[in-house]
């Protein structure tokens, strides 16, 4: 489920963690034996719905970074050959093509359009493939495309609609492309149900399509051959990647590069230094990239946790008052939490929100008027009045206006760019999802925003993509902040043969393997998965 590539102790992890309740009403489970769930795992690798993943010879590389053996599922092979099969099939088929005359009165309307810009219009609206895909780096001009693109394809007749993993980048889609647009989850559950959001006459526009799963991916592709829609894929794949198994979207673009249209001239951020940044670490030259950020003074180490916090806080609080708000970010939940917590005591005793009648969730969280706060998760019954195309997604901001009523009655009423939405007790007490504060987020939620500044804090864990989201969100300003682990040597002096300095463990997380699909790291391992299975010819 969430990595198409795994080795034989993340089974015995998944089996170990699996247990078998014992009589339907009992809370008792089952505790298996080490033997057992060993037997179990080899059981499963051995058998017909998984296969060893093998390297290449010529290149003696590991797979995945991985020295132990490693293996995937038939299942997930064959989705993702299926996925490339589909891509190659349909190349040339007629779909989506807009008439000449239509998409050269169309380009002029957008003067603006850059060369790079213009050709990706081109190339969807005229390549005639049931599957078009792109590559919009951060911060070059997506969104204006997107809407030359849709003004191509609608006045040629064509309905287009958006889709996108996160509630928020589906929100932003249909925003700013003037489309109807919703999440890859909801759109999928609509066709399972037999109601056909998609038909011949439909382009759909998948966006940040590097976070899509190869799964659904699998499940769209499928919908839309069936109907006989057209889709176009784009993103970026150095950014934040699928949380399930997934890389499919990275290896469709690498089948075949002179198809795939990119957009590489980054407007978003003003300072050329940052831009520089940004594409040492978008290239995967890593070394070259910290030294950079170190000698621009993008990149600042702090003597421990409590000085990094204070010094994101400090800056933060500064942009705020400075006219340029934005979100901290940390990729860990429980220092996420903590800035919030922060920030909301720095606004408190400021006064810019008030703790008078202020909203105790279960976990001990507050929510005040006035606090900034994120939906967890989307409610289609909650929106605006008269505003149901304006729902509360997953992703959706606001500021709380004001609590209503008392006990379970309670709610509060959170004023969006939309209009008013209340949101009743049940949905801020949900175990997972809610409401929560938004002065600080995880990387992957601000993944596709464009912020006055950026203020992030990067640890050892920190990966490429991560790191790259993070310093091309502000506009004017992108600031990286690192808690110094390097051993005291006075204090522990046998600790530095063991522990490397700062920079060597980031560089170190940095470098790590960007997801890939298991047919990509090696494409015979379907082939002989298939040979494995086959019955043997009778005598």
């Amino acid at each position: 489920a969430e990595d198409s590539i795994f080795t034989r102790s993340t089974v015995l992890r998944a089996i170990t963690d699996w247990s078998t309740p014992v009589g339907t009403a009992s809370r008792r489970k089952v505790v298996l034996p080490p033997g057992e769930v060993e037997r179990l795992a080899d059981e499963f690798l051995e058998g017909d719905h998984a296969v060893r993943l093998t390297p290449s010879a010529r290149t003696g590389r590991t797979i995945a970074g991985i020295d132990d053996p490693v293996y995937a599922t038939v299942d997930i092979l064959e989705r993702q050959a299926d996925i490339i099969s589909r891509y190659d099939t349909g190349r040339a088929t007629g779909h989506a093509v807009v008439p000449p005359a239509f998409l050269d009165e169309i380009l002029a309307g957008f003067p603006d359009l850059t060369d790079e810009q213009r050709q990706l219009v081109v190339a969807w609206c005229t390549s005639g493939d049931a599957i078009g895909t792109a590559v919009g780096r951060a911060g070059t001009g997506k969104t204006t495309t997107m809407r030359a693109v849709v003004a191509a394809y609608q006045q040629a007749g064509l309905r287009v609609v958006g889709t996108a993993v996160k509630g928020e980048a589906a929100r932003l889609l249909a925003h700013d492309a003037q489309i109807d647009a919703d999440t890859v989850a909801l759109l999928l559950a609509r066709a399972r149900r037999g109601e056909r959001p998609l038909d011949s006459r439909t382009v759909v526009i998948v966006d940040e399509a590097s976070t899509i799963g190869d799964r659904d991916l699998h499940e769209l592709l499928t919908h839309a051959a069936y109907v006989g829609a057209a889709v176009r894929l784009i993103g970026d794949p150095a950014q934040h990647s699928a949380v399930p198994a997934g890389g499919s979207f990275r290896a469709v673009l690498n089948h075949d590069t002179t198809r795939v249209p990119q957009l590489t001239r980054v407007f978003r951020l003003r300072n050329p230094t940052e831009r520089t940044s940004a594409e040492l670490v978008r290239s995967g030259r890593i070394a070259e990239a910290l030294d950079h950020l170190h000698a621009t003074d993008q990149l600042t180490i702090e003597p421990s946790e409590a000085a990094t916090y204070a010094a994101v806080l400090e800056r933060w609080w500064h942009a705020r008052q400075n006219g340029r708000a934005h979100p901290m970010v940390h990729q860990r939940n429980n220092v996420r939490q903590l800035l919030n917590r922060l920030a909301q005591q720095l606004l408190e005793t400021a006064g810019t929100i008030s703790p008078n009648g202020a909203v105790v969730l279960g976990d001990g969280r507050r929510l005040c008027v006035g606090d900034e706060v994120i939906a967890r998760c989307g409610n289609r019954r909650l929106h605006p009045t008269g505003e149901p195309g304006h729902w509360l997604r997953n992703g959706t901001r606001g500021t709380i206006a004001r609590v209503n009523g008392h006990g379970p009655e309670l709610s509060v009423t959170i004023a969006t760019e939309h209009g008013d939405i209340e949101i009743p007790r049940s949905y801020l007490d949900r175990t997972r999802g809610g409401l929560d504060l938004a002065y600080a987020v995880t990387s992957y939620a601000v993944q596709g925003a464009t912020q006055p500044a950026s203020t992030s804090i990067i640890t050892t864990a920190t990966n490429r993509a991560e790191l790259y989201v993070d310093i091309t969100r502000g506009r004017h300003t992108n600031h990286v902040y690192a808690t110094d682990t390097t051993p005291d040597t006075q204090i522990e002096p046998h600790l530095p043969t063991i522990t490397p300095n700062l920079d060597t463990a980031i560089e170190h997380g940095l470098r790590r393997p960007i997801q890939r699909t298991a047919l990509s790291a090696d494409p015979q391992a379907l082939e002989r998965s298939t040979r494995r299975r086959s019955p043997a010819p009778s005598p």
